[in-house]
């Protein structure tokens, strides 16, 4: 299994009490959101037996982390 870091900048943190959803179709914060992005991303990534998992956030950060068989 070769494993990477994604790191993203974002102005808000994940609350404690909304990551358990946050991979959930149609499950948005945004205003015009659609839910769609992060669903996406774990149900292409579980096709080829991959993953996709919160590791942390905080205020200026959250981090995923995505394994992918090679």
């Amino acid at each position: 299994i070769v494993e990477g870091l994604a790191k993203r900048i974002v102005e808000q943190r994940v609350p404690d009490n909304l990551q358990n959803k946050i991979f959930e179709p149609n499950f948005t914060t945004k205003e015009h959101g659609n839910g769609l992005g992060l669903a996406v991303c774990k149900r292409q990534l579980n096709a080829i037996q991959g993953e996709i998992s919160l590791i942390s956030s905080t205020d200026k950060e959250t981090v995923f982390e995505i394994s992918v068989n090679l």
